[in-house]
């Protein structure tokens, strides 16, 4: 996992897009999609045969929130994959949603590459997708306050500060925040090494699953 790591955040990955700048005859697009350059991104966070990976890599971290949040709220407070219908028809689903009655909380959980711009993107967009069903929850739901909760990890453990907010709100010390995203970044790292040997040595995504490692 961290031989990975320090291999992946200093671009030394073996990839097409890389090896095709010195060897011309190797072609520098995905050998599994074959839509798009083959970057170590695309690989891990781009490529349709990296889906799988995501979500696991999603939902690990969303119920493994859910788990605290009941633990802390009760289980009647937290709704998982909560569909939230808004007057024009339109459908949102909230990673989770945690309802006080009166105020409630959004949490949508980001697990993008770990770059500036795939990172802060997923950041904005935690943050502004659900700006219209959160001023419907408080107009037509009763809502006093509504507040959202980004949370993003990225494939290589990148932590975003603003995480801290919410597990801070549910009663977590600095010590009980900084294990848990160690953590949580070494179990990214460790599933992301695993992705990534599975598209270069063409292991199907069932083998990996069914092996528990992914």
């Amino acid at each position: 996992g961290w031989f990975f790591i320090h291999r992946a955040r200093l671009g030394l990955l073996s990839c097409n897009f890389i090896n095709h700048l010195y060897y011309n005859q190797i072609p520098n697009m995905c050998r599994k999609c074959g839509r798009f350059p083959e970057t170590p991104m695309h690989i891990i966070n781009g490529c349709d045969y990296s889906l799988p990976f995501g979500e696991i890599k999603h939902d690990r971290i969303k119920d493994e929130l859910a788990k605290f949040l009941r633990k802390k709220f009760g289980d009647n407070t937290v709704s998982v994959e909560h569909e939230h219908k808004m007057p024009n028809g339109k459908l949102w689903i909230f990673d989770i949603l945690v309802d006080f009655g009166n105020t409630a909380w959004i949490i949508e959980v980001k697990s993008p590459w770990d770059a500036d711009e795939q990172f802060d993107h997923a950041y904005d967009r935690a943050c502004f997708t659900y700006l219209d069903a959160q001023l419907d929850l408080m107009q037509t739901h009763g809502k006093t306050e509504v507040t959202i909760f980004p949370f993003v990890v990225g494939s290589l453990g990148r932590w975003h500060p603003t995480n801290n907010f919410l597990l801070a709100a549910i009663g977590w010390n600095d010590d009980d925040i900084e294990a848990y995203a160690t953590r949580t970044a070494r179990r990214n790292i460790e599933m992301c090494a695993k992705h990534y040997n599975q598209h270069l040595l063409y292991i199907s995504n069932d083998e990996i699953i069914r092996d528990g490692t992914a």
